[in-house]
């Protein structure tokens, strides 16, 4: 299953385009987190590596990427802001998950 994105995908200041680019055509590294959706999955959203999410195993859940920061805890806020601008807009989280993963490429 190809990795999906999302279409105004938020990154982090110290990411450079080409490793955008290496990741969209499916290069994984250790050290840049994916802050994931899945429509199946328990949880709002999933952290992980981009060399994680690239493994065999993850391929085969219908994961969609909606942020990439260079170290795991710039993900976790990420995740902390992305729901605050959330909640602005909206009174609660239902529909969240479903809006970024069917607005991703």
């Amino acid at each position: 299953m190809p990795m999906r994105y999302y279409k105004d995908m938020y990154l982090g200041p110290d990411l450079e385009d080409g490793e955008v680019d290496r990741l969209k055509s499916g290069v994984g590294f250790h050290n840049i987190f994916a802050v994931c959706v899945r429509p199946s999955a328990p949880n709002l959203f999933e952290i992980m590596s981009t060399y994680e999410r690239l493994k065999e195993y993850n391929q085969k859940r219908d994961y969609a990427v909606i942020a990439l920061f260079k170290c795991k805890k710039d993900a976790k806020a990420a995740v902390a802001e992305i729901i605050k601008l959330w909640l602005k807009e909206n009174d609660s989280l239902a529909g969240m998950k479903e809006y970024y993963y069917n607005n991703s490429l």
